[in-house]
């Protein structure tokens, strides 16, 4: 994949528009998030889609319902990133967490939401966001450095596995994978992946990961409010080829990680409708 370009980025917001967000710095992130000003620049980013959280629900109410009544302090970094998070419940038993950030310098913003599906995608599933990119494939690594960063300690923060099941939503009404490019086994990972054995592991839950989530998008026609309850017998089969492939040899984690890719970016790249037929 494609290294981080800031070009992919459309429409930023000034950065004399976004100072105002130094004021609140350490205030919990529900005020911000009901600041008349944070909702004309920062909110309006938020895509304008239907989403599945519990039911089909604008994404901006999903983010609501996370983010309105927080106590969780809004943070600047590096007197340029700012980063508001929240968890709330939509009804017992369905949690949902959200995180914004915003670049003031070079006026960008960015979320994510999580929780776990009942509609019966792969669970649990994180969403970004921006109406700021608009792309048909896309991965962690070519979005901004202090951005994976900074979700990456918002993951750990509030126990979001970083291995979830991850899409992306632009300015688009698509919703796609947002492939895990990043090697958790990498000394740049160090902070905030496991270590030794485990990273490996890590490594093959995020490519089994994204593999699941190609599939499911494949099947729902890649909606962002899809529903569907059904394992692809296509999938079934690569898995059990897989698995008697890679127990052979004498790294089965990292064959494993190898041929998921291989298969995830097949299943992203074939044309709309060549789907095998059941």
């Amino acid at each position: 994949m494609a290294p981080y370009d800031k070009a992919i980025f459309k429409q930023t917001i000034a950065s004399a528009d976004l100072q105002f967000l130094k004021q609140f710095d350490g205030a919990p992130s529900g005020k911000l998030w009901s600041d008349k000003e944070f909702k004309h620049f920062v909110r309006s980013e938020i895509p304008g889609v239907m989403y599945h959280y519990g039911d089909d629900r604008q994404l901006s109410e999903a983010m609501d319902n996370a983010i309105s009544g927080s106590r969780v302090p809004v943070r600047i970094r590096d007197g340029r990133y700012v980063t508001v998070a929240g968890k709330a419940s939509l009804f017992p038993g369905l949690h949902g967490q959200g995180f914004v950030w915003i670049d003031m310098q070079d006026g960008l913003v960015l979320g994510a939401f999580e929780f776990r599906p009942t509609n019966g995608e792969p669970a649990p599933a994180m969403t970004v966001w921006t109406k700021q990119i608009k792309t048909d494939t896309i991965s962690l690594g070519q979005l901004p450095p202090a951005f994976a960063a900074d979700m990456a300690d918002w993951q750990m923060s509030f126990g979001v596995p970083l291995a979830s099941t991850r899409y992306f939503i632009g300015d688009a009404n698509r919703k796609i994978v947002l492939l895990h490019d990043e090697d958790f086994c990498a000394p740049a990972n160090g902070n905030y992946g496991p270590f030794g054995s485990d990273c490996d592991q890590t490594n093959a839950d995020a490519a089994d990961n994204d593999m699941a989530a190609a599939y499911y998008m494949d099947e729902t026609g890649y909606k962002t409010n899809a529903t569907a309850w059904m394992l692809n017998p296509e999938q079934v089969s690569f898995i059990g080829m897989r698995d008697r492939t890679c127990g052979s040899v004498l790294d089965p984690l990292g064959c494993r990680v190898r041929m998921t890719r291989e298969r995830t970016h097949v299943i992203l790249n074939r044309a709309p409708g060549s789907r095998p037929r059941r």
